[in-house]
């Protein structure tokens, strides 16, 4: 009975002893079953489980960390086995998930190595032996105890030939028979593919352009507008589309169609088929130049001073005063050379003959920086008809300096002719003895008799909301401030040529809208058109030097108008289309009565009694400064096209020596020159006249494209064959 006790408690001991062999770590913890790491084969390789283990690897659990090779110490050559050891699996144990990982001695609890899944599990190196030590073996395997998994029965099968020295990889050895489970389902990341150059072709269906949506076209897109010839000819690059043409300033008729007359059509109009060519060139053409084009850039001596000059007999031009941000300028009408000038802080300068910025009151010897700063903003200013006298107003709204001033440059200071009281409690509301109807007031403009002797002063009722007139007198008496002439409330006021009368017009003090003459004292005289009795709404009216009578109007009432103005003759007759999109801004009209400057939604126009009606926005290029003058255009200072304006076409252009095109534009002006400042205007060339293309192109600022042409006349000049990227020409 001893020895059998004994016998069995040695049993005991060697079992106890395989406990020392490397463990692997199963995909639950803690379990601790062995695995040696066999060689990889394609059979199947049988599991190594614990004698004391009381739980299996089941086929759910997977690694779900790297462990790392500091975590896996050497283990001593007692831990191993002294015998062959064949382990059978029993009939009935078949793993359905077996992973296998490299021998491990047993971990504490820190040093349990997790192996993370990957998608495709791959085996490790056999390790190498590190020693030769053998431990006793067991003479009979002992059989598990079952838990909630079959165990396998330890068979004796291979002979160790040392220690093995296990080695951990982030991934677990499955054998070939296990079945995993099912992985999460991983999202691969892009296949990436190598760059390579588009072909020309797949190129061309890369960049294929995307249509544009169709939308409503504005009036202005429709005041000129382009239409294809069905004429067999190349194709242009680009499908025309509506631009406004540059033209230039001239008293020559130019009937453009407005919005509001243009029929509605389907598509843009088409030209009446002509044999090419129709233009017989009368000039050898130059031979082409060589790329890359010489582009000119013309542009002012300093953009910083400049301004620009209306002239009655149709020209424009721009040229520099010597400060910056001019802002307004008035020309002396009988000194040429004399200008009056302002920049945007308001300060006063005058330039020419004389050069220096009055410091007298109301002004000091400090020069503005803004307006905010400037208690004497000038507003506004004019230089009487005999050029003796300047008038001015400020409007700093600090001081009782603000209201109507006038002085005569180097014979005495200004004299201050009309206190303004724009709110109530005012310094200026102080000074005026009679204050009431009404009681409130600010000058807005100045307006010279013809005889130098009086001055038309147009007001703002601020407690009114409406506009009103005063005529002063021209005194040299310092306490005429003191008192303001009655108030005449019309609308639109201005003088008769001969100054015997005031012609106003707009709404009267009853609110009907006329337009009627009154005597200088500010009674009833006559009345030239009950515009509200016939419809219309009528103001800024005129006397022309021929003494007809023009005004702005658009159908409406004493509301007033419910369309952007155009002109009107003195019988109610609309002269022109309608000018720009909204209310005027500012209205100016010419010396001579018969064209009109009009700014309205940040657009500049000249509109003329013969229907003429040119957009300037872009010759005037973003100058603030903008005037009529008497006589000839100020001499220019920008730096002229002296150089760089090519002789021939430039190789690589739009249009080749002598092609035959057509004009898009309803008009375009045929120039002497490249631009709109130097070249002055020759003749108006119509939708669908030929011309031949000589020489280009020029570019300059104002963002137009110039060709040098020839007409079917034989007339040789530029146009602007690009507005703003868009062709005005075609075949």
């Amino acid at each position: 009975m001893f020895r059998q006790l004994v016998f069995v408690l040695l049993a005991l001991l060697l079992a106890a002893c395989n406990l020392s062999v490397p463990q692997a770590t199963p995909t639950v913890a803690p379990t601790r079953t062995p695995s040696p790491t066999p060689p990889i084969t394609d059979t199947p390789i049988p599991t190594l489980v614990a004698l004391a283990a009381t739980d299996t690897a089941t086929p759910t659990d997977q690694p779900t960390a790297t462990p790392t090779a500091t975590d896996t110490p050497t283990p001593t050559a007692t831990d191993q086995p002294t015998a062959t050891l064949t382990f059978t699996p029993s009939p009935t144990d078949t793993p359905t998930a077996t992973p296998t990982a490299t021998d491990t001695p047993t971990p504490t609890a820190t040093d349990q190595p997790t192996a993370t899944p990957t998608d495709t599990p791959t085996a490790t190196d056999t390790p190498a032996p590190t020693a030769t030590d053998t431990p006793v073996p067991s003479p009979t395997p002992i059989p598990l105890i079952p838990t909630d998994t079959p165990t396998a029965t330890l068979t004796p099968t291979d002979t160790p030939t040392g220690t093995f020295t296990p080695t951990i990889t982030p991934t677990p050895t499955a054998s070939d028979t296990a079945t995993l489970p099912p992985l999460p389902t991983l999202t691969p990341p892009p296949t990436l593919t190598a760059t390579r150059t588009l072909s020309p072709a797949e190129l061309t269906l890369l960049f294929q352009p995307t249509p544009s949506p169709t939308r409503t076209l504005s009036p202005a897109e429709l005041t000129v507008f382009f239409a294809p010839s069905p004429t067999p000819g190349p194709t242009l690059p680009a499908t025309p589309t509506f631009v406004t043409a540059e033209a230039a300033l001239t008293d020559t008729p130019a009937a453009t169609p407005s919005p509001a007359e243009a029929s509605p059509q389907a598509g843009p109009p088409t030209f009446t088929a002509t044999p090419q060519p129709t233009v017989a060139l009368r000039v050898t053409l130059a031979p082409t130049l060589p790329a890359p084009p010489v582009v000119p850039t013309f542009i002012p001596a300093n953009p910083q001073t400049r301004a620009f000059a209306l002239s009655a007999g149709g020209g424009a031009a721009g040229f520099n005063l010597p400060h910056n941000d001019p802002a307004l300028f008035a020309r002396n009408p009988v000194d040429p050379n004399l200008y009056a000038s302002t920049d945007t802080a308001g300060n006063l300068y005058l330039t020419g003959t004389i050069n220096y910025r009055p410091d007298t009151s109301p002004f000091s010897q400090f020069i503005a920086q803004s307006r905010d700063e400037n208690n004497a903003y000038v507003s506004a200013i004019n230089w009487s008809p005999d050029g003796r006298y300047l008038a001015f107003i400020t409007a700093g709204r600090k001081l009782a300096d603000d209201g109507v001033w006038y002085f005569e440059p180097g014979q005495f200071p200004p004299l201050h002719l009309l206190v303004d009281c724009p709110t109530p409690g005012f310094p200026g509301c102080l000074i005026v003895s009679n204050p009431t109807d009404p009681d409130l007031w600010e000058s807005r403009a100045v307006y010279w008799s013809p005889a130098s002797d009086a001055l038309l002063v147009s007001l703002f009722l601020p407690g009114e909301n409406r506009t009103a007139l005063i005529v002063l007198p021209v005194t040299r008496d310092e306490r005429a401030r003191d008192w303001r002439p009655p108030v005449l409330r019309y609308q639109y006021g201005a003088w008769s040529r001969d100054g015997g009368r005031i012609l106003v017009s707009g709404a009267a003090p009853d609110g009907r809208v006329y337009v009627s003459w009154l005597n200088r004292d500010g009674s009833f005289s006559e009345m030239v058109y009950d515009a509200e009795a016939n419809g219309l709404w009528m103001g800024f009216a005129s006397s022309a030097a021929d003494g007809r009578i023009y005004a702005l109007g658009a159908p409406g009432d004493r509301n007033g108008p419910r369309e952007p103005l155009r002109i009107y003759d003195q019988a109610g007759r609309a002269l022109t289309p309608p000018v720009g999109t909204g209310f005027p801004e500012r209205v100016e009209w010419s010396p001579d009565g018969r064209a009109v400057f009009i700014q309205t939604g940040g657009r500049q126009y000249i509109a003329d009694i013969n229907g003429g009606l040119r957009d300037i926005t872009g010759q005037v290029a973003g100058a603030r400064a903008i005037n009529w003058v008497a006589g000839d255009l100020p001499p220019s200072e920008e730096t002229p096209p002296s150089s760089g304006i090519p002789s021939g076409v430039v190789a690589g252009s739009a249009y080749q020596p002598g092609q035959q095109l057509r004009i898009y534009a309803l008009e375009l002006n045929i120039r002497t020159g490249p631009g709109t400042t130097f070249g002055i205007a020759r003749a108006a060339l119509r939708s669908g006249e030929y011309i031949a293309i000589l020489a280009g192109p020029v570019t300059t600022p104002d963002n137009l494209v110039w060709w040098q042409v020839q007409t079917a006349d034989g007339v040789i000049g530029w146009i602007a064959g690009q507005i703003n990227g868009e062709s005005t020409l075609g075949p």
